[in-house]
């Protein structure tokens, strides 16, 4: 058919905008087939499309209305010349996806060959900076001052009354702790004052001594991603940073337990034999002296040791092996002399933690499912993670699979000794008792990561992406699990500043409630809310403890009974100071307690502080009222049974 060039260029035009509907029909048809569609309604208009029917007889209508035009024009069918665009617009696509990739190829490898030239200043000075903010934040907490808890009173007692000299006996309180860490702690009472701040220093400055120690292991051994993770799994690790700030020398511990197997191995990479000498000479003098301040000291000696000798015996001869096991007698005498003057004083406390070792006769199998469950418990506990098995295993692949072998060998055998002294009933497997090894599983599972950075560079240098891909993947799973321990510990580091210690504050309340002590009162307390009193009252338990325990009662609860002798116990006294702080007796304790208390006397004086602390003066035989916060307490639930009343003992 003849057209004028007027009609052809109108009909050109229509079947332009009929294939133009088409292709946006057809997107909204695949909108509405995707989606639910829309409604909008303005005013009494509504407009809504949701059924995908109607697009798409547009679509149809539209190409059919085209194609009847193509064919009055004598051109292509609509739909052929779609595909043909098509194909157009996939083959230039194609060309600019492969000009993408190559540009993408180019500043890969570019960024890449940076990673591996670039030097270490950079990572450096971050995880200097971080070291550095968590020393600050560490340092905040500590002036923070929290109030004692009962581990820390029972602990500081011992060397707030007692000689230096007594301080290497049989502790009071079912306590332990290595005789130089007691005399530097009682030094430091002695010169600073009794303040919390004083008390918390030295663990304090031992929890920041740990975290530095990973600075220097991270920046001499590890990629820089690695001992990214490492440093601050050190500083966020979740016990790591409760004990920080607790008068208790498991500090120290995973401080020495972390710096002894870091020397061993610095000892062994000299490069003379003289150099190595020396460095080994070092190591020992180093162990000697930290067994007197921390126990993690002497655990991981012999998988140190061990190392030390190993290597000299390889790289050296049998005559410098000899030498270096000579410099071991110093710190077997530094051993002995310790164990004479503090250590064979704890063997009573193995019988008190038997429950913690593996069981005497067990099977090889019951003892296997008994390491089993410990594991998930230190893993979740201490270890600080979401998956405790996963942790283990993670960590001893680290160990295993270590692209530093010496790192990842004196590390293991730390690790491995926790299960041997386990085993042989010497140290038991759990909770604060195996703080010493963590620092050891977490550079596990920091050379999990540094294993795989390095085979991740090795496979990019030789072109392998599959290798590469699968390593970083491996990375990348062992980033996200160490992400999960610091999530986990990163709320124990706060700038609050707290006024109770878990619920109790025994600071306050003591010393109000002694503030109150007349000459001839009896205190009254449960038995471990004894050493509350004894710290926070200055009251002495030197000597057999008869000064301290003179006037002071410890009360508990019996189930059943009646007349258990509260009465009787208080006759001779006009007034009674009572405290309930630590949570040792069952919930509505307290409230039977001021029951009784109440049908005697006159509750006077009432005060309670944080969730548990509460103490109160009572006149006994006082006919008068009781004291307006205590008859405007919160109601509480009591509980049955009676209040047995005994002469306060120190143990």
């Amino acid at each position: 058919m003849q057209l004028d060039p007027a009609t052809r260029a109108r009909l050109t035009f229509v079947r332009r905008w009929l294939l133009g509907l088409t292709v946006c029909a057809l997107g909204w048809t695949v909108v509405l087939v995707l989606g639910d569609g829309f409604v909008v309604s303005l005013g009494s208009l509504r407009v809504s499309s949701r059924d995908p029917r109607s697009p798409l007889l547009l679509a149809l209508a539209a190409l059919s209305a085209a194609a009847v035009i193509s064919r009055v024009l004598g051109v292509p069918l609509p739909w052929v010349e779609l595909m043909v665009r098509l194909r157009r617009l996939l083959v230039a696509l194609r060309i600019y996806a492969r000009q993408l990739w190559a540009r993408a190829r180019q500043r890969w490898t570019r960024a890449n060959q940076r990673w591996i030239q670039a030097g270490s200043k950079v990572p450096a000075a971050m995880l200097v900076a971080v070291v550095i903010a968590a020393a600050v934040l560490d340092l905040h907490q500590l002036f923070g001052a929290a109030p004692l808890w009962l581990d820390e009173e029972m602990i500081a007692l011992n060397f707030r009354d007692r000689s230096f000299r007594e301080l290497g006996g049989r502790l009071w309180l079912q306590q332990s702790a290595p005789y130089g860490w007691l005399v530097v702690q009682r030094a430091v009472l002695l010169t600073l004052g009794s303040s919390e701040i004083a008390l918390r220093l030295v663990p304090t400055l031992f929890g920041i001594a740990t975290y530095i120690a990973a600075l220097w292991i991270a920046t001499r051994w590890l990629t820089w991603p690695a001992g990214f993770a490492f440093v601050l799994m050190c500083i966020f690790g979740r016990a790591l940073s409760h004990y920080r700030v607790e008068v208790k020398h498991y500090s120290g511990d995973a401080f020495w337990a972390l710096l002894l197997p870091a020397l061993a191995v610095w000892a062994t990479e000299g490069a003379t034999a003289d150099v190595r000498r020396r460095r080994m000479i070092t190591w020992w003098l180093a162990a000697a002296a930290g067994l007197w301040l921390a126990n993690g000291a002497l655990l991981v000696v012999p998988a140190c040791a061990l190392l030390v000798l190993a290597t000299t015996l390889r790289r050296d001869g049998a005559r410098a092996a000899s030498r270096q096991a000579a410099w071991g007698l110093v710190w077997f005498t530094s051993f002995v002399l310790h164990y004479a003057i503090s250590l064979r004083h704890t063997a009573y406390l193995r019988q008190y933690w038997a429950a913690e070792f593996p069981p005497r006769a067990a099977s090889w199998l019951e003892t296997f499912r008994w390491f089993g469950g410990r594991l998930e418990l230190i893993g979740t506990g201490i270890g600080g993670s979401g998956a405790g098995m996963i942790f283990w295993i993670l960590g001893a692949c680290g160990l295993v699979w270590s692209a530093r072998t010496a790192l990842g060998l004196v590390f293991g055998g730390v690790v491995v000794s926790g299960f041997v002294l386990a085993v042989l009933r010497l140290v038991p497997m759990y909770d604060r008792f195996s703080l010493w090894m963590v620092p050891a599983l977490y550079a596990g599972l920091a050379l999990v990561i540094d294993r795989a950075v390095r085979s991740a560079r090795d496979a990019m240098r030789k072109g392998n992406r599959l290798r590469c891909g699968t390593t970083m993947a491996i990375a990348g799973a062992a980033i996200v699990f160490c992400a999960g321990i610091l999530q986990r510990g990163v709320g124990r580091l706060h700038m609050e500043r707290p006024t109770e210690n878990h619920g109790v504050d025994d600071r306050t309340a003591v010393s109000w409630l002694i503030s109150h002590r007349l000459p001839g009162d009896a205190l009254i307390t449960t038995r471990l809310g004894l050493p509350a009193l004894w710290w926070y009252g200055r009251i002495s338990i030197a000597g057999d403890g008869s000064q301290a325990t003179r006037g002071m009662y410890s009360v508990e609860h019996r189930r059943q009974g009646a007349g258990c002798g509260l009465a009787d116990a208080l006759v001779d006294y006009r007034r009674v100071l009572v405290y309930i702080g630590f949570p040792d007796m069952p919930d509505g304790f307290d409230e039977l307690l001021f029951a009784e208390l109440d049908q005697m006397g006159a509750i006077s004086v009432y005060r309670e502080d944080a969730a548990l602390s509460r103490a109160a003066v009572v006149d006994l035989g006082a006919p008068g009222p009781n004291a307006r916060a205590f008859v405007d307490r919160e109601p509480r639930r009591g509980i049955d049974g009676c209040v047995v009343i005994r002469h306060a003992v120190r143990r």
